[in-house]
């Protein structure tokens, strides 16, 4: 979800903009009075170094408000940030406007660009969520993946089955039916090998996204997340995964528009 915070013009006028990579992480700092960059450097991605030097900064020109752009890197460098009394947004990468002809990109000129529109006011930013619910996030998101993963194990199973002439009678698979028609058939060693490999995978991801499931279920029962999934799974087709999905992808269901309703 994202949010506009145009106080921000209002209460400060010092901006940084910060360019954020595994490695690195180009920093510029802008006055949104004078217009002037007071200062624009690179440093190895080291939390601690950044907030030794973005302290200095605001101890010299003042009051500051950083924002980098929401990426892979996550949201460490936001929580260090609140850590030290520190103002930091997480921008949506999708309001970053592009200029249009400027095609060669550099780390500090991205910082730059940062920075200033930041201090225009234009840059939403992402509500970052708070460390447990990350952690759900993530799990709903590694069962997410297992279920892709397996899916595609399947197609694999059933590919490998009609290009060796093999077709299923019945409508549907993966049924106990079809699997009991898919342990009957008779396969050369070598194909037998490959099959084996493949149900060694399914049935693997079988076990691991029925632990997921189960963790999720166990999740479910916190205080935190009991009744946000059951308020949604009153709505046809929402079950309790799908339903914690949601509660982890956007935090406070309040803020859904179904609830408004």
């Amino acid at each position: 979800m994202e949010t506009y915070n145009n106080s921000l013009t209002s209460t400060c006028s010092i901006f940084t903009g910060m360019d954020v990579h595994k490695k690195t992480v180009a920093l510029c700092i802008y006055s949104s009075i004078t217009g002037v960059i007071l200062d624009e450097r690179e440093f190895p991605h080291d939390v601690p170094k950044i907030l030794k030097y973005l302290q200095k900064a605001q101890d010299r020109h003042g009051k500051l408000r950083s924002c980098y752009e929401a990426s892979s890197c996550g949201f460490g460098l936001h929580r260090a940030l609140e850590a030290q009394g520190m103002f930091g947004e997480v921008i949506a990468p999708s309001s970053i406007p592009s200029r249009s002809g400027d095609r060669v990109k550099t780390d500090r000129r991205d910082a730059r660009n940062l920075a200033m529109l930041y201090a225009a006011g234009l840059l939403p930013s992402v509500t970052v969520p708070d460390e447990n619910l990350e952690a759900v996030r993530s799990l709903v998101r590694c069962r997410t993946s297992l279920v892709d993963t397996r899916t595609r194990i399947k197609q694999q199973i059933l590919a490998f089955l009609q290009l060796r002439g093999f077709q299923y009678p019945g409508k549907t698979s993966w049924t106990k039916t079809f699997l009991a028609w898919l342990d009957g058939l008779s396969f050369t060693e070598i194909d037998q090998s490959t099959m084996q490999t493949y149900l060694h995978q399914l049935s693997y991801l079988n076990q691991e996204v029925g632990r997921l499931e189960n963790e999720l279920a166990q999740v479910s029962e916190q205080d935190r997340y009991r009744m946000p999934p059951r308020v949604l799974m009153a709505f046809r087709g929402m079950g309790l995964v799908t339903s914690l999905t949601v509660v982890s992808e956007f935090g406070d269901i309040h803020r859904l528009p179904i609830h408004a309703k």
